[in-house]
């Protein structure tokens, strides 16, 4: 019996705590504002890359997809306050190419062959083309910044290639 007793005032008290946080949270800001908040901060983010893209078009509440030259993009932002861009990992027959290391921060993924301009600073990539599709990091002196066959990962792009890409050679 006792503890059966100890159980149901344990369960008690992390009840009561959970009412009084959410008692806590609602006296200031309600899941709505809150939600509110975070659909104004990415609707800022998506307003400043459709000016850098302006023949870009929204496809979700955090993605942007455009063409550059025969090859097509989609920008995928995190939502605010998440590390990672909330996707699906890299589709099949794409290459993405992260912001920052471990495959997080926004993500650019490309489809169609042809070379496209990266619109940020790049720390990962992945190529999920079909097996053994090269593609390559292109410099700001030069082609062949890095390069990986399909399918591979990289969770680092290490020195001197961190943040150094400045376009991608998709197939």
């Amino acid at each position: 019996m006792k503890k059966r007793t100890r159980l149901v005032s344990a369960s008690f008290v992390a009840a009561l705590a959970v009412a009084m946080l959410s008692s806590a949270t609602s006296a200031t800001a309600g899941p709505a504002d809150l939600a509110d908040a975070l659909r104004a901060e990415l609707d800022t983010q998506i307003a400043d890359q459709l000016k850098q893209h302006p023949a870009a078009r929204r496809t979700s509440v955090n993605e942007l997809a455009w063409q550059d030259g025969t090859v097509d993009v989609v920008l995928t932002l995190p939502i605010p306050g998440q590390t990672k861009a909330l996707a699906p990992d890299c589709p099949f027959r794409s290459v993405c190419v992260y912001e920052d290391s471990q495959f997080n921060g926004r993500r650019l993924t490309f489809t169609k062959c042809g070379t496209a301009s990266i619109g940020f600073l790049t720390s990962s990539w992945h190529n999920n083309q079909t097996v053994n599709t090269e593609s390559w990091l292109i410099g700001p002196f030069g082609p062949n910044l890095q390069s990986n066959l399909a399918p591979s990962k990289v969770s680092y792009v290490g020195d001197p290639a961190n943040d150094a890409a400045i376009a991608i050679h998709v197939c």
